[in-house]
């Protein structure tokens, strides 16, 4: 059985309950780490400047108190190796694994999430479109991000 770290109880006590009772779910079987819960100005700012959100704040969803959305990585994290080209498809598999386990708890419990790797719900339907145009139409992969999907009228992608 796996266990959050304490870093990543506290921030994932910053997000909502349904956030939290999702991440401790999918946390007994995968380790996790947590990287975000709630930010404040100056934290959303520095997530801005250094383009791992599209938003300002107070436009995020984790800019909620509690957050409405939290952002987590399969550990152990190995952002630099993630970098390199060569490793981009073991990072692309590592968070389409860990996102398929959130969604599905998600679903088990009655939550609707929606997922940074698909910010319009539409790859596992495209309704009746080619697949690749669906892909394609993403323009800001937050893999890692997720939010209730109750939440998404008021924002746009990129929390």
């Amino acid at each position: 059985m796996t266990a959050l770290n304490r870093n990543s109880r506290n921030r994932l006590a910053t997000c909502h309950a349904d956030l939290e009772r999702i991440i401790l779910q999918v946390a007994a079987t995968m380790n996790l780490s947590v990287l975000w819960g709630y930010r404040n100005q100056e934290d959303q700012d520095t997530a801005y400047g250094l383009g791992h959100t599209k938003l300002r704040f107070p436009h995020s969803l984790h800019n909620r108190n509690p957050s409405l959305a939290v952002d987590v990585a399969p550990f152990p994290l190995d952002f630099a190796t993630y970098q390199d080209p060569r490793f981009r498809e073991l990072a692309m598999r590592r968070y389409s694994l860990m996102a398929g386990s959130i969604l599905q708890v998600a679903k088990g419990l009655g939550i609707n999430l929606r997922w940074g790797g698909d910010w319009q719900g539409r790859l596992m339907d495209p309704g009746g479109r080619d697949l690749l145009d669906v892909y394609h139409e993403q323009r800001f992969d937050d893999l890692g991000h997720f939010e209730l999907w109750e939440a998404r009228n008021e924002h746009q992608p990129g929390g």
